[in-house]
């Protein structure tokens, strides 16, 4: 116990200039791309549709930071003989950001966190409710490579595994991935 403590504060004082260094760079981020619906085991599937995704984060060191954001899915339409159905998805997520520079303008990232994922199905059918909604709570695992285009402003092109979709509990539709690039503003 005595040498754990030990540990972390030895880590804590050299990691504290560090931290203070690059304390209050703070970005928003602006990602466009689609929205996609891994359902293999179902042929007659919801088919993909574009995403948009706004985000805020905070940079703590050159290489760690913490991402939030908002992701909004067209919404998607599987029609047959039987009806119409809608499928509403988004997604409030969550996660640490880790960095690994290759140069001094371009660098890889990967995420780690949680995944809010909300579905909602309206439509006609004679096999599914008309009006339903549900949400559940995933790990979140992405990745992706950013270019800084400035002092301020990058380019990113990034995937996030949100985990499943669903607009019933007892069904899931398929696991969500988003696939965006987008633009990041740090001020």
């Amino acid at each position: 116990m005595k040498k754990t403590l030990v540990t972390l504060l030895l880590c804590s004082a050299f990691a504290a200039p560090a931290l203070a260094a690059d304390a209050g760079t703070t970005y928003g981020a602006i990602d466009l791309g689609t929205w996609s619906l891994d359902t293999s085991s179902d042929p007659n599937s919801f088919p993909n549709t574009g995403a948009m995704a706004f985000s805020v984060g905070h940079r703590f060191t050159p290489n760690m930071a913490v991402e939030g954001g908002l992701v909004i899915a067209g919404q998607s339409t599987l029609s047959n003989f039987l009806g119409s159905l809608n499928y509403q998805q988004s997604a409030f997520k969550l996660a640490a950001v880790g960095s690994l520079p290759l140069s001094s303008s371009f660098s890889l990232f990967g995420k780690l966190g949680l995944a809010f994922v909300r579905g909602h199905l309206t439509g006609t059918s004679l096999f599914a409710a008309s009006d339903s909604a549900t949400s559940t709570t995933n790990l979140l695992i992405g990745f992706g490579a950013q270019v800084e285009l400035s002092q301020n402003v990058a380019l990113r092109l990034q995937v996030e595994g949100l985990g499943k979709s669903t607009y019933d509990p007892s069904l899931e539709v398929g696991k969500a991935t988003v696939s965006t690039l987008g633009v990041t503003f740090t001020f």
